[in-house]
């Protein structure tokens, strides 16, 4: 499934996928004593988190990202960080931020925000890009000849989010937005190729047809699901500004959670230096 495309919600084997995947912590006994869910290593639950967003079961996805992921990997060590935590003036100051002697090549891209945490943590690319992957195709997935707009709304994200030039499988650049769980817009770029598939969307008002800015009408095939044909670089619009941010932007800089959370194995504090 993860990363392949041959098994998600709509697969006749998206039964047999769940159930693989609602057993998998029992079956490797990796939940705690206290019988908490955990994945019981920051190497799985991202990963477990997006098999879920694929199989769009959102139940199990909530509690793996809530449950899990923000209550036991989330941390001021700069799990999600990437390294540096700040922008980088020229190459040259990104190939110095990402020379971290002694560290794997493997585990740079998640490595701790901060210039202490990274003496002392090992952070891995696995969970991060799980974690990354999952936010994503919570709002747009695109394999199977088909563009999927918000098929996976996370409860612990709110019911308004919005993407801007997300690539997509085919070629094609996706922007939308979705204001409290209604899509109210869309734009999608070819590249150089022709698509040939549809476009669906989840839990909206049932249409007969979506008429884009240009004139351009994508006919109902399905609940939900409208025929998409394009032309290489055809661009295509539709509903209010697929421009607008569904959400406030946040401040910029790094925070801290606080000195009472441990960084890293136990050391406690809150450290973030350029």
């Amino acid at each position: 499934m993860i990363p392949g495309d041959d098994v998600d919600a709509d697969s006749a084997l998206a039964g047999v996928a769940k159930n693989t995947l609602h057993g998998h912590l029992d079956h490797t006994c990796r939940k705690p004593l206290a019988g908490k869910i955990g994945s019981g290593c920051d190497l799985t639950w991202g990963w477990l988190l997006a098999t879920a967003v694929r199989l769009r079961d959102k139940a199990y996805a909530d509690t793996m990202l809530h449950e899990v992921g923000l209550m036991d990997f989330v941390k001021s060590n700069g799990m999600f960080a990437y390294i540096g935590g700040r922008v980088l003036n020229s190459l040259e100051a990104k190939r110095q931020a990402f020379d971290v002697k002694g560290t794997q090549p493997h585990s740079l891209a998640s490595q701790s925000g901060c210039r202490r945490g990274r003496d002392y943590t090992m952070c891995m690319t696995q969970s991060g890009g799980g974690f990354l992957s999952s936010v994503i195709e919570s709002m747009l997935q695109s394999h199977k000849n088909q563009i999927k707009l918000f098929p996976c709304v996370l409860d612990v994200c709110g019911k308004s989010m919005s993407f801007h030039e997300l690539k997509a499988e085919g070629g094609l650049t996706v922007s939308a937005v979705l204001q409290n769980g209604v899509v109210t817009g869309f734009r999608i770029a070819a590249g150089a190729e022709a698509y040939d598939g549809s476009l669906r969307w989840f839990d909206q008002a049932d249409r007969s047809s979506l008429q884009t800015f240009g004139g351009k009408v994508l006919e109902k095939i399905a609940d939900n699901c409208f025929k998409l044909q394009l032309a290489p670089y055809e661009v295509i619009e539709w509903g209010s500004g697929a421009d607008e941010c569904a959400v406030p932007l946040h401040e910029e800089g790094i925070k801290s959670y606080s000195s009472k959370v441990a960084f890293d194995y136990g050391r406690r504090g809150s450290w973030y230096e350029a």
